[in-house]
């Protein structure tokens, strides 16, 4: 017994429980010496408003096992209806099992009570959030419990009551999904997967294209410098066969004009000599155009 309330303790459920105006009792001010017990054992307590009695032998509990309602939802401290423009309820919030929130939906309060009727402010209640709190959390008579910040994934709330007379009500849970932004969700992945694969294999393509441009050019230069060494040596060639020509042609035509000098009143040989020499000088020209033409191709190997 305290100064304002009686507290009663039953040995065979191990419980104590307490009176005060709460659960009906009006009286206030006991004293140690307020209190007796008659030959019924009935317990008399005398207060500051009268006399209260306790019948230890007769003593009802409230052993009816009340429901738990859900009654109200808020989300980012906005009330949710059912159906309502961007309300996340789609049924009645005490008849939803699932609910499903967007990324940016993450501080909720969740509003519960208990049917029993009986002395209401003595209910008592325990909730916890699997993935949230470790162990069950003691929210006395407190009706409304809140989360935020919640991040991406599943959850389960879990809510359990007790009555007046402290006996279990029920329990009751509702699973709370929170969905990530569409960024990080599977397909975003999977399309970011697809997006490097094309651009790899994109890649790929463009370093296997510009190999074989490179290959095809190293081939060609190959090509072209053979062919130019091929033509330095044919021309290298050429111009030592006219080398070789040009020195006996020089030694033909200057003889042959010291004979054509000499035999000038021979009949018919004068017309031999000038046609030899004719013909000399045309192939003295014409390895002279080939010398001109070494020139011109390569000109700092002619001297």
């Amino acid at each position: 017994m305290t100064n304002k309330s009686i507290l009663l303790y039953d040995t065979n459920p191990r419980l104590i429980r307490s009176f005060d105006s709460h659960n009906g009792l009006n009286l206030k001010d006991f004293s140690a010496y307020s209190c007796w017990m008659d030959i019924n054992r009935q317990l008399w307590f005398s207060g500051n408003r009268g006399i209260a009695m306790l019948d230890t032998e007769n003593f009802p509990l409230n052993t009816s096992r009340s429901p738990i309602i859900f009654t109200d939802l808020l989300v980012n401290n906005r009330v949710q209806h059912p159906l309502a423009p961007e309300s996340v309820l789609k049924q009645n919030f005490n008849e939803t099992r699932t609910l499903s929130l967007n990324y940016n939906q993450t501080n909720i309060a969740i509003s519960y009570t208990c049917s029993n009727f009986i002395y209401p402010d003595n209910n008592t209640f325990f909730y916890k959030m699997d993935g949230v709190d470790e162990e069950w959390i003691d929210a006395n008579n407190r009706k409304t419990v809140y989360y935020s910040n919640l991040r991406p994934g599943h959850y389960r709330f879990h809510i359990k009551a007790f009555n007046n007379d402290n006996m279990f009500c029920g329990e009751k849970e509702i699973e709370i999904i929170v969905l990530p932004p569409f960024w990080i969700r599977w397909w975003a992945f999977l399309m970011y997967a697809v997006i490097i694969y094309l651009l790899i294999h994109r890649y790929v393509i463009y370093r296997q294209r510009k190999q074989r441009l490179e290959h095809e050019l190293h081939l060609k230069q190959i090509e072209q410098q053979k062919a130019e060494e091929l033509n330095h040596e044919l021309q290298l060639f050429f111009t030592q066969v006219a080398h070789e020509f040009r020195t006996p042609l020089s030694l033909i035509l200057n003889p042959l004009d010291e004979i054509q000098d000499k035999i000038i009143h021979i009949a018919g040989v004068q017309e031999a000599l000038k046609l030899i020499r004719r013909n000399a000088q045309r192939l003295l020209a014409l390895v002279n155009d080939l010398m001109d033409l070494r020139k011109i191709g390569n000109p700092e190997r002619i001297s």
